[in-house]
């Protein structure tokens, strides 16, 4: 079929946006029935668009069930139709026909109908409900368009001087009574106005009432309408559109059609004019959108070469250059920009495929969306299409149990799948978690072993992570029988296969009884990259720079922070031990790293026989997903944008390479895979998921991390059960809502002292401390340590009787100290009960009525939060004026303040309020931003009683029961407290 035009594939888009929208609103309408109204809306509005573009095609079949789907649509919303599953389920029958019709529309007029249109015959033809029953009865005898039966010269001053009347219309001239209407038939005007431009365009009309002026009265009985309506429809079912019972229609043949023979003339076309008209938006065929993208990556290398070539040219060719770098740079952008999507167009279709495959299983699901306005390269949303519904699928057969087996282990019956996005450190991360039973590790192992993907001394080395990670090897497959949903073993083959392809990659995380996430990593786009240039024996390579996190200069002084174990290295940075791959070894082995290659690569660099030259190159500590490890190699060339092309098929198999580039010098160089990097040395795999388990009996060596606390107190901390040690500054730490936080590396994490959480004393603060992150805690949270002494290998038994603490291990000798073993998982349980355990309200803070005058919203929610939780009761304004129009209305039993306010600052608001005799002895607490002995003095010299920095929680309420207790006691102090 030709489309000289492009019309039919406007159409096709265009349909596939309204049946979106149907599909959206059906969901919708089922899920929340509260929002019937603007549900049915949605659907009026989508069917009503599918029709008429469908009429405008000539597509009649698609034309026709669209029209019977409007119908069903409007009996659904004038009640002659219950909102019911079979009625939802009807017209989402309907809709997919139509979008099967769609995406084969040069057959769509072959198309069979009869199924969809017998599942909407109940909704068409339905006995309605008994008013709608009176006023369909009514139309069929009144409101039938009459034979001139009105007098057609009442319309002819309402048509002169319209603009012309569009081909294939009909005049109608329509006359009633709107307070009937109301009255009687319960038809409101808003009602009547939206059938009426449903049925047509209004060309005209007339409102005639007895009484006076609307000025002075409501408009009194009868209040009479006349309109000229042009419309398409055959006087029929013109009649039945517009649904007004008491209505008088008249066809009208002799009013004369002005505007046809002299239509008005077009507006000025000025630039106001054309300015007020331009449309936002344009639909652009996605070919074009690629073939611009594919100029500015042309363009890009151009840039590069010129940028490489400039040397010791004029002054003027320079600037010239420096200007196609920007102007290129932002070209760039601009196209990148315009095949961004937002990631909810794919979103959007797993709230119908839920729901579909709940039916199916016969299990209650209920899906969150988050993060849809995310966007993302359209060719990567193209490519995530079928992972994202392989694993929406997975968790809703495989992770989401039936509502009897949920009830038994304590559950509700509705499962709940979370999907969300977000993006972070120039990538997307997706999520796809529920809350079911988790990954039998157990197993997925047998499995494993039965079908030959695993011999039993690999799968007795797996880490849980990794035994989780087994379901996507082609083949293996843990449901007991084959449906169409799921059992064959290839679904999760297809994710980890297609996510490789685009350069992403899947995160497997389960809890028994608890739930699985899935996590999908994603470039944000495919087409022009920021990468690193590295050098290794003499070739290039480029390392995209959404994975390095930063590089390290080795030499012989600095060599010796990488350290060595029998079977890998490791390089100590900032007290972090980080696993080694050497670039030049992974490329000399073409399969994947033993613990034999290793101990090879251990003796080359390390053994007594190992070349004498000097240790030079540079290190890249580098992430893969959400682990790091560090990358060694010979030299940093550059940072270019290079342009990515796909690989070839020869080199696909090689996980080691993402892609390949042609830079500005036309050379060709391979993109790193982290990924494929990390999972063909297998450094990964060296790291268990779970603390080991130590043998407290024996002598059996182990790596553990000697660290001081409180008062140069010992502990050992075994070093597996460590993700990362970092040194921080004091003042990075921040305290919010009475819990310590510090944000480093992208990550929020808690902060916990190890004294504090096992009773032993108190964290004596210090200019720098550092923070021991443990693997796998429920919450964010880092243990702080006062130094990191070393690592050793221990050789003494741990002791457990002679210290018996909740999160202690036991003790150990380490150079003839006792050094306590914390279990860092069972601390971080224990703090994290702790933190989210509820406290019970002051007691006196109940009787207690607090003001507080902030005009900052975010610091007047946290601030009334922090004291609405302590028990006290809160009043807020937003500066000083209304703070004292407060005070006029009730009693306060203490003020809180800001310095900085408009209308009336803190201090005038503190001098007004001391200058009252009512309030003189009313306790007033300064809380500001403003510190220093200067502002303290200040606060005092206005009337404070207390000067108190934002936002300390734990010593602001106490200051807060300070000065509410002495004002209770009658000595309250006039001095500044604690900055």
């Amino acid at each position: 079929m030709r489309d000289e035009g492009g019309h039919v594939a406007r159409f096709i888009a265009e349909a596939r946006e309204h049946l979106a929208v149907v599909g959206d609103a059906l969901i919708t309408l089922e899920r929340h029935p509260d929002d019937r109204a603007a549900c049915i809306e949605r659907l009026l509005r989508g069917t009503h668009s599918l029709k008429g573009g469908a009429g405008i095609m000539g597509k009649k079949q698609i034309e026709r069930l669209a029209h019977a789907m409007e119908t069903a649509t409007e009996n659904l919303r004038d009640g002659r139709v219950a909102v019911d599953a079979a009625a939802i389920d009807a017209l989402l029958f309907a809709a997919d026909r139509i979008n099967a019709m769609v995406d084969d529309v040069e057959h769509s007029e072959e198309a069979d109908l009869s199924e969809p249109l017998q599942a909407l015959a109940p909704l068409l033809k339905s006995a309605p409900l008994p008013g709608p029953l009176a006023m369909e009865q009514s139309l069929r005898s009144t409101g039938r368009v009459q034979e001139l039966r009105l007098d057609t010269a009442d319309y002819a001053m309402m048509v002169q001087g319209q603009p012309a009347i569009p081909p294939n219309h009909s005049l109608y001239g329509i006359r009633f009574d709107w307070h009937v209407s109301e009255q009687q038939w319960g038809l409101s005007p808003i009602v009547i106005a939206e059938r009426l431009e449903k049925a047509g365009t209004l060309v005209g009309s007339r409102l005639e009432w007895g009484g006076g002026s609307l000025r002075d009265t409501m408009p009194q009985p009868p209040v009479a309408y006349r309109a000229v309506i042009a419309s398409e429809l055959g006087p029929e079912e013109f009649a039945r559109r517009v649904g007004i019972p008491n209505a008088e229609i008249a066809r009208l043949e002799n009013v004369p059609n002005g505007p046809r023979q002299a239509p008005r003339a077009p507006k000025t076309d000025t630039p106001a004019n054309r300015g007020a008209t331009s449309p936002t938006s344009l639909r652009v065929s996605v070919s074009l959108i690629d073939q611009m993208m594919e100029l500015a990556s042309e363009l890009a290398l151009v840039r590069n070469e010129a940028l490489r070539t400039t040397g010791r040219e004029t002054p003027a060719i320079r600037g010239l250059v420096r200007r196609l770098d920007a102007v290129t740079s932002d070209l760039q952008g601009a196209a990148l920009q315009m095949r961004m999507q937002p990631i909810g167009t794919l979103f959007d279709r797993f709230p119908r495929l839920v729901r579909d495959v709940a039916r199916q299983l016969g299990k209650k699901i209920e899906i969150v969306i988050t993060g849809s306005a995310v966007e993302l390269d359209k060719t990567v949303l193209d490519v995530l299409s079928d992972p994202l519904t392989h694993l929406v699928r997975n968790c809703c057969d495989h992770g989401i149990e039936l509502p009897d087996q949920r009830r038994r282990v304590g559950k509700t019956e509705t499962g709940t799948l979370r999907l969300s996005a977000r993006q972070e450190r120039g990538q997307i991360i997706i999520d796809i978690r529920d809350d079911g039973k988790g990954i039998d590790t157990e197993a997925v192992k047998r499995k494993a072993l039965e079908h030959g993907l695993k011999s039993r001394e690999e799968l007795e080395r797996l880490s849980t992570r990794q035994a989780c990670e087994l379901i996507l090897m082609s083949g293996l497959s843990t449901a007991h029988e084959v449906t169409d949903l799921s059992g064959r073993g290839v679904g999760m083959d297809i994710v980890k296969t297609n996510l490789e392809q685009i350069g992403g990659l899947v995160e497997i995380e389960s809890t028994p009884g608890q739930g699985t996430t899935f996590s999908l990593r994603l470039p944000l786009t495919l087409a022009i990259m920021p990468c690193l240039l590295i050098g290794s024996e003499g070739q290039r390579y480029a390392v995209p720079q959404r994975d390095v996190e930063e590089i390290l200069r080795l030499s012989d002084a600095s060599a010796a922070r990488i350290e060595c174990t029998h079977d890998g290295e490791s390089l100590r940075l900032r007290d972090s031990l980080l696993p080694v791959v050497r670039l030049s070894e992974t490329f000399q082995r073409r399969q994947p790293l033993d613990d034999r290659a290793w101990r090879d690569i251990v003796a080359r660099h390390h053994g007594e026989g190992r070349e004498k030259h000097p240790t030079t190159g540079y290190a890249a500590v580098v992430r893969a997903g959400s682990r790091r490890f560090v990358l060694v190699f010979d030299e940093v060339l550059e940072n270019e944008d290079i342009v990515v092309k796909p690989l070839v098929t020869l080199l696909r198999p090689l996980s080691i390479y993402a892609a390949c580039a042609i830079l500005g010098d036309g050379g060709v160089v391979m993109i790193l895979s982290t990924e494929g990097i990390a999972r063909h040395s297998g450094v990964f795999q060296k790291a268990a998921d779970a603390t080991p388990v130590l043998d407290r009996t024996t002598g059996d060596s182990a790596p553990f991390l000697l660290a001081t606390f409180g008062r140069d107190e010992l502990v050992a901390i075994p070093l597996a059960s460590v993700r990362a040690i970092m040194r921080v500054a004091r003042e990075s730490f921040q305290v919010t809502a009475g819990r310590k936080f510090v944000h480093l590396n992208g990550e929020t994490l808690n902060v916990v002292g190890i004294q504090e959480l096992l009773q032993l004393g108190n964290h004596e603060p210090q200019p720098y401390s550092y923070l021991v992150v443990p693997r796998n805690a429920e919450t964010p949270v880092g243990f702080i340590v006062s130094d990191v002494v070393d690592t050793v290998l221990l050789t003494e038994p741990v002791d457990q009787n002679t210290l018996a603490v909740d999160g202690v291990t036991g003790t150990t000798v380490v150079n003839g100290r006792i050094a306590l073993v914390p279990d860092l998982a069972r601390m971080a349980a224990i703090w994290h009960q702790a933190a989210n355990s509820t406290q019970g309200a002051l007691p006196a803070a109940q009787r207690s009525k607090i003001l507080l005058v902030e005009d900052t919203q975010f610091f007047r929610t946290l601030v009334g939060n922090a004291l609405n939780e302590a028990g006290y009761t809160v009043v807020l304004a937003a500066n000083g004026s209304e703070g004292l129009a407060a005070l006029e209305q009730e009693s306060f039993d203490l003020v809180v303040s800001d310095i900085e306010m408009p209308v009336m600052d803190g201090h005038a608001f503190a001098r007004a309020l001391r200058a009252d005799a009512r309030w003189k002895a009313l306790p007033l607490l300064a809380l500001t931003t403003l510190g220093g002995p200067a502002h303290q003095e200040a606060s005092h010299a206005s009337g404070f009683n207390a000067h108190e920095t934002k936002f300390d929680r734990a010593h602001f309420l106490a200051v807060v029961k300070k000065l509410l207790d002495e004002s209770a006691n009658g000595v309250l102090s006039a001095e500044v407290s604690h900055d």
